[in-house]
This record gives C-alpha cells, sequence and structure tokens, in this order.
C-alpha cells in the first residue's frame, strides 16, 4: 500500500469515527428512559431521575459490584444490561460505540503502516 493510500485511509477512518460519535450523541440523546424521567418525575427514583439507560443501568452494575465483592462473586456489565432492558436508542448507542472502536482499531493499523513508511523512508534517506 503506499503512502499515499494509507494517508487517504487514515482520512477516511477518522471522518468515520467523528461521524458515529455524533450518531451515538444525537441517538443517547433521544433516550426514552431521559423523555419518562422530565414527563413523570416520581416514577424513578431520585437517584436516576434524568439519566439516561446506560448510566442508570451503570449505577446497577456499582450496585451489583459492590454486592458481588462481599460474596466473592463477579458480575459483568453486559449480564446487568441484559437485565435492564435499555430503550432502542440507548441499544443504537452501544452499536455505535463498537464500530466507532473497530474504526479506532483499524485506525491504528493504519497510523502504524504509516510509522514504518516512514521509518522505511528515513533509512533510505540515510543510507
Amino acid at each position: 500500500m503506499s503512502v499515499e493510500s494509507l494517508l487517504i485511509e487514515q482520512a477516511r477512518l477518522s471522518d468515520l469515527r467523528r461521524e458515529l460519535k455524533s450518531e451515538g450523541c444525537d441517538e443517547a440523546a433521544k433516550c426514552t428512559r431521559r423523555a419518562l424521567d422530565s414527563i413523570n418525575g416520581d416514577a424513578i427514583p431520585h437517584l436516576l431521575m434524568g439519566s439516561s439507560c446506560i448510566e442508570a443501568a451503570y449505577s446497577d452494575y456499582k450496585d451489583a459490584m459492590e454486592e458481588c465483592y462481599e460474596f466473592g462473586d463477579s458480575v459483568s456489565f453486559e449480564d446487568v444490561w441484559e437485565e435492564f432492558a435499555p430503550c432502542e436508542h440507548c441499544q443504537n448507542v452501544g452499536s455505535l460505540k463498537r464500530q466507532r472502536m473497530q474504526a479506532g482499531r483499524q485506525l491504528g493499523g493504519v497510523r502504524a503502516a504509516i510509522t514504518r513508511a516512514g521509518r522505511r523512508l528515513a533509512k533510505e534517506q540515510t543510507a
């Protein structure tokens, strides 16, 4: 792969990550739990008012971790997440985050290839 094509791929992946982040923020803002909190203020405990499904599930996860620590057990966030039954928008946030992480790994590979190419060019110039 040429240096030029690596630079083009780096730009494409950087743009993709930025777009996925923006889409994730837009989806998070549409959380139906957050909307319900603002309409039915007393329907959900005061500590979780105004929180998204993700924030509430993370709070439940922290509580579960404290309980498990006392008994020597372990619990994963995925287990808590599945029991929590998040809204469609928060599920989309998770999907977009996984896509963003995958693009980030690919971007890391492209950057490593650019570094290798740069070292090779530097070695050729000094030789």
